[in-house]
């Protein structure tokens, strides 16, 4: 018996040793075929458990490495890798709040860890607290990971000098990554620097050319025209192979749509567009009842607006005398556009979309019962929340701009909490940000109504039900502009939105195009050039395929 258990011990240790071959190797997947066949023969180890999940992130399987780690972590605490592998793994998942915590658990037992400090870094970008980032790494100056998560972090404070300066630090620590050329090539686009930023893009492309990212940049920021058709040719065929997983396929699908627009193949652009829409709506098994039943939370929460609240006196807002102001309205509306006009102005500060009002709320919406949403104490509580973070962006200027869209949904909490805030509502027209949306990309889940023309219709619907209940509600604390209006009369509304806000009318506001602040969104290339009026009649190039929405939105009376 025990020659036996000896023999069984030995072939056990071959297979440790045959294991350790393959990941010294860099053999990931015989790796993990040996890692399971240990773990299989004894369960209990957490070691084999943290090895699984070491070479599942590695291989890009972030749910399994999760869950391995996890195991590890039930049969033994204080496994520092396992804690990391958690904080990467809900990183890459852009779940940043728990990514924060699990830093914080391997900081416990490794505070001096540059890994798991950027990794806290990471997290804290992802959630926008970007200067608490930067003072964390801001001392591990031989850390090309350090380097470049500060220059994120400077990126998204539209410091981009510094975000160059660090991008560029990490570069010479680490030449031969992809990722950090693709960094760069993000931030010199933001500079202006289009060339530089079009061949920083082809480095990456070069050191990384599986990266499908790499090539959305390229293809977003320049004019097919310019683009090699080698380049072209590499993005068709890996949209086309089997083996592109999920992310990759969204990506190179976009690519080709926009390619396609871009040379007016309409049909084949529609196309791509409809199917990786259909693919990102099937991936999230995203259903508009879901946002219909959060829609109708609303209604029986602000019947009135609380003018008796009883909110802090001596907080941010009061003893700066600051005033926010929230840009709100569907995605792809006009949002952009009117925060950069306002930004143009010297005592405004725009701050961009944040994601603030959405955490200060979100947990109220999902934890309340429905008419228990707008009580004093979640009030205060959303608008302590948000003056938190808000506080670490100060400025000298009197005004900052929130220009999140999707606030519409919680005019409520805004007009109820920060009764000093200006509220400015952009609506357009139906049929002009349905397609946009459709014909955008959005990675987040919460934007996977955008992925079919029924489900937009259905939603360009609750928001209009909606904003229309607000409007009655909060009355003149809403501005309303259309975008098309405003397009045809550029100085009569910006003096009507400046006027609103209690701005003196400065004409930087209609060289808004000259401003050169942050704007990472969508929108970017068409806030900084002049004012253009027929960008709500592009949809008309493909109004055959379009029918559906059409047919939708004058079901809903909408047109």
């Amino acid at each position: 018996m025990a020659k036996s258990i000896n023999r069984k011990e030995i072939l056990h240790q071959k297979t440790v040793v045959k294991f350790q071959n393959y990941y010294d190797r860099g053999d990931l997947p015989n790796a993990e075929k040996t890692a399971k066949k240990l773990l299989l023969e004894k369960p209990e180890n957490s070691d084999y458990h943290e090895n699984l999940a070491i070479i599942s992130l590695k291989l890009g399987k972030v749910h399994d490495a999760i869950s391995h780690a996890t195991n590890a972590l039930k049969l033994k605490k204080d496994r520092f890798q396992s804690w990391l592998i958690l904080a990467s793994g809900f990183n890459h998942l852009n779940m940043y709040s728990d990514a924060i915590i699990y830093s914080q658990e391997a900081l416990k037992i490794d505070p001096n860890s540059i890994d798991a400090n950027c990794e806290l870094g990471i997290g804290l970008v992802g959630k926008q607290y970007f200067y608490e980032s930067i003072e964390i790494l801001k001392d591990f100056k031989n850390s090309a990971n350090a380097l470049f998560t500060c220059s994120r972090a400077y990126d998204g404070l539209a410091k981009y000098e510094d975000a160059l300066n660090c991008i560029k630090g990490a570069i010479k620590l680490k030449p031969g990554s992809g990722l950090y050329y693709n960094m760069m090539g993000n931030i010199l686009y933001n500079l202006g620097k289009k060339d530089e930023s079009k061949n920083a893009f082809l480095k990456a492309i070069d050191k990384t050319p599986d990266d499908a990212s790499v090539y959305w940049n390229l293809v977003r920021t320049s004019d097919v025209k310019s683009l090699n058709n080698d380049v072209i040719d590499k993005i068709k065929e890996k949209y086309i192979d089997n083996e592109t997983d999920y992310d990759r396929k969204l990506l190179l699908g976009n690519c080709l749509a926009r390619i396609f627009d871009q040379s007016k193949i309409y049909d084949l652009a529609f196309d791509c567009w409809s199917a990786v829409n259909k693919i990102q709506k099937n991936h999230y098994n995203y259903d508009i009842k879901r946002d219909q039943t959060l829609f109708t939370k609303f209604y029986s929460s602000f019947t009135s607006f609380s003018q008796n609240i009883d909110l802090p006196k001596n907080d941010y807002l009061n003893e700066n005398n600051i005033t926010p102001i929230f840009i709100i309205g569907m995605p792809r509306s006009g949002t952009s556009l009117i925060e950069q006009v306002l930004s143009s102005h010297s005592q405004v500060e725009g701050y961009g979309e944040l994601e603030y009002i959405n955490d200060s709320v979100k947990k109220d919406i999902i934890m309340a019962d429905n008419n228990d949403l707008s009580n004093e104490e979640r009030l205060i509580n959303a608008r302590v929340n948000y003056l938190e973070n808000i506080k670490h962006r100060a400025s000298n200027k009197l005004f900052f701009t929130d220009k999140m869209p999707s606030n519409f949904r919680f005019v409520g909490w805004i007009a109820n909490a920060f009764p000093e805030a200006k509220i400015i509502h952009i609506n357009r027209s139906p049929m002009a940000v349905c397609f946009s949306n459709f014909t955008n990309y959005f990675p987040a889940n919460g934007m996977s109504w955008t992925c079919d023309l029924n489900d937009l219709a259905d939603y360009y619907k609750l928001y209009k039900d909606l904003m229309d209940f607000y409007s009655t509600v909060f009355k003149d604390r809403i501005l309303h502009v259309n975008y098309e209006e405003y397009t045809s009369n550029q100085r009569e509304m910006t003096e009507t939105i400046l006027d609103y806000c209690g701005l003196e009318f400065q004409e930087s506001c209609l060289e808004f195009h000259k401003n050169n602040r942050a704007m990472p969104t969508a929108s970017h290339h068409q806030v900084t050039q002049p004012l253009y009026k027929g960008s709500s009649e592009k949809w008309k190039l493909y109004a055959e395929w379009l029918k559906p929405l059409e047919y939708k939105l004058k079901l809903h009376k909408l047109i």
